[in-house]
């Protein structure tokens, strides 16, 4: 029976091997193409829903971005892809927390408030996705 010898790692081992600028581009990128996503299939399968609908005070004759993400089979593509980014979100903050852990005690502040704002922004973008802003439309 072989048998295994586990030793400690010197540093991030899997979080260390992922390049950063690749997750970081992802992360931000995913909610701006589940946006055309959303477009391309708003412009495509409910071009009537989209233009010339009667709204509060008026007759609106343009597209809206809310009133498209509102749309059911468009909000679940915006949704996908937006849900998706939160975890490399998450990711590249850990990271940065990871790689400025030996930094001077004056900086720790700085940890602090990037680590807080990134749990809210990762936080606000959850609530946008899964509540979201919901138009009645009449």
């Amino acid at each position: 029976m072989p048998t295994y010898q586990f030793e400690a790692a010197r540093g991030p081992v899997i979080i260390g091997s992922l390049p950063l600028k690749l997750v970081f581009q992802w992360a931000v990128s995913m909610p701006g193409v589940g946006v055309v996503i959303a477009f391309i299939i708003g412009y495509t399968i409910h071009t009537s829903l989209m233009y010339d609908y009667e709204w509060v005070c008026r007759k609106v004759y343009l597209p809206s971005v809310s009133r498209l993400l509102n749309l059911p089979l468009e909000r679940i593509a915006w949704n996908i892809l937006s849900l998706a980014s939160v975890p490399l979100q998450l990711f590249v903050v850990m990271r940065q927390y990871i790689l400025t852990f030996s930094t001077s005690p004056k900086q720790q502040y700085l940890r602090i408030v990037l680590v807080i704002s990134s749990v809210f922004q990762s936080l606000f973008l959850t609530l946008l996705a899964t509540v979201g802003e919901r138009e009645s439309g009449g």
